[in-house]
């Protein structure tokens, strides 16, 4: 086969087959090349970042070189930095734009990126990372048909109507928003962390994480991305509902960890809610296995003093649980913006309340298992102690016993 073929099932196999073959032969920068290749490749598109032109003009030569070699020439080039392509010709240079108030950008799968500024333009009907809190509303109505377990062909209640109408006009009432993509600074760090939020309610529960890099006596936060959930059909407890926020808090953790490669000097999670936390921080207790297997999953990946208590008004997590309209995220909510607390450095952070840490009786939590022992014993007695407490006189128990 000399051509790829687009939209057959073995078309995204291929691809990769071919883009892994290609840095395999591409000699003294087989290594550059591969690491481009596994890292920043999706199926035929690139997407990466560097510090500085020079880096991305080298880089960009040389695999670009490399594929071209093997018969993958890449087209349709794109950079926030012009100087970053010189080597690129005039005919492969990007040529899609979508308008968004005269602003020129570039779309990279969903979300709509800005080259010449390093930022996001989010539209509703794009990124879904940035406005979980909108589509967590969206998804509630949804839900809301699967609890009247109506059929495909149904219709709809006027009250599930008139919320999902209410719901799509708030995102047509909606501006853009604009969101910085640079997470790391090209001036040399001398902090950089990881901070995620979690938090649950009965509509559901969700995470969001930011990075936090402290430079000179300067702080820059950033959102890194979202995640939320929908609460089950089947009623449960909040505090049930709390723990799946800080498993999906973890899990969110490890994929960041996994996208960014970098080595985080501190990684902290924040919560709003004090049953969980106790059941992560505790070291005695003994759960159900509900419980039980979503601690360990947590403790696989953190360990309990990286988890913190938060109060609701300075947790962004419960923008995820709750949900929001379009019409009231905007780029300085604290959603977007990150809770106001971490823009200032850690010695000016709010300490933790002491009943966050106050302990709680096995009795009174549903979830311990408190094991109350029922049965009878058997006193073993000696027939001579018997003797002597019933027998006051002397010559009568030798009597006896004799």
């Amino acid at each position: 086969m000399m051509v790829q073929f687009f939209g057959t099932t073995c078309s995204p196999t291929i691809c990769a087959y071919t883009l892994r073959k290609a840095a395999m032969d591409s000699g003294e920068h087989a290594d550059i090349v591969m690491r481009q290749v596994i890292n920043h490749f999706y199926v035929d598109n690139w997407l990466a970042s560097f510090r500085s032109e020079a880096e991305a003009a080298q880089t960009v030569g040389v695999v670009a070189r490399a594929l071209e070699r093997a018969g993958f020439k890449l087209a349709q080039w794109a950079s926030s930095r012009p100087d970053a392509l010189p080597a690129v010709s005039e005919e492969s240079l990007s040529s899609v734009n979508m308008d968004l108030d005269s602003i020129p950008i570039e779309r990279t799968l969903d979300p709509v990126a800005e080259p010449s500024a390093r930022c996001c333009a989010l539209l509703p009907r794009y990124s879904t990372r940035f406005l979980e809190p909108v589509t967590l509303r969206a998804k509630l109505i949804v839900q809301a048909t699967w609890r009247l377990k109506l059929d495909w062909d149904d219709p709809l209640p006027i009250d599930i109507q008139e919320e999902w109408n209410a719901w799509l006009a708030r995102c047509l009432e909606s501006s853009p928003v604009i969101v910085s993509r640079c997470l790391i600074p090209d001036a040399p760090a001398f902090s950089t962390e990881l901070h995620v939020f979690a938090d649950a309610s009965e509509a559901g529960y969700g995470t969001v994480a930011y990075l936090w890099v402290e430079v000179g006596n300067d702080i820059i936060l950033s959102f890194v991305m979202a995640k939320s959930r929908v609460g089950p059909i089947k009623p449960t407890t909040i505090p049930r509902l709390e723990l799946n926020a800080a498993v999906m808090a973890t899990r969110l953790m490890n994929m960041i960890k996994d996208c960014l490669r970098l080595n985080f000097d501190r990684v902290m999670f924040h919560v709003d809610f004090t049953t969980a936390l106790r059941w992560i921080r505790s070291t005695s207790y003994r759960f159900h296995t509900y419980v039980r297997n979503r601690i360990g999953e947590i403790l696989e990946s953190s360990v309990p003093e990286q988890w913190h208590y938060v109060r609701s008004t300075e947790n962004p997590g419960d923008d995820c649980s709750r949900g929001l309209f379009a019409s009231e995220l905007h780029a300085d909510h604290r959603f977007l913006r990150g809770p106001e607390f971490l823009w200032r450095h850690c010695s000016a952070w709010p300490s933790e309340p002491g009943s966050a840490n106050e302990d709680v009786s096995p009795k009174d939590d549903e979830e311990i298992k408190y094991e109350t022992w029922i049965g009878t014993a058997q006193l073993m007695t000696n027939r001579i102690d018997e003797l002597v407490a019933k027998i006051s006189r002397l010559e009568r128990l030798v009597r006896i016993t004799a």
